[in-house]
């Protein structure tokens, strides 16, 4: 129950990471985008600096994932009404 509540924290921190890293920094900059982003989860994750350092280590492949979906997530099309198509 606490991985899929922590799971769950990951990737809604990750949507809004993301959508800040693009709104700081715009287009290019992907390097200095991911490391805000994945700092923006870890933060969010509300844990003390020691914890965080070794949560931010154990779970770097799963933030990175998350981070990467919502990513691909803010680039498809949205639809506006029923009738638009992507």
């Amino acid at each position: 129950m606490f991985f899929k509540k922590l799971k769950e924290k990951i990737q809604n921190a990750a949507k809004i990471a993301v959508l800040e890293a693009e709104i700081s920094y715009g287009k290019g900059n992907g390097a200095a985008k991911k490391q805000m982003a994945i700092n923006f989860v870890l933060n969010a994750l509300c844990l003390p600096p020691l914890v965080e350092r070794f949560i931010g280590i154990f779970l770097s492949a799963f933030i990175d994932v998350a981070i990467e979906t919502a990513v691909t997530a803010l680039k498809l099309p949205i639809k506006t009404t029923e009738n638009d198509t992507p």
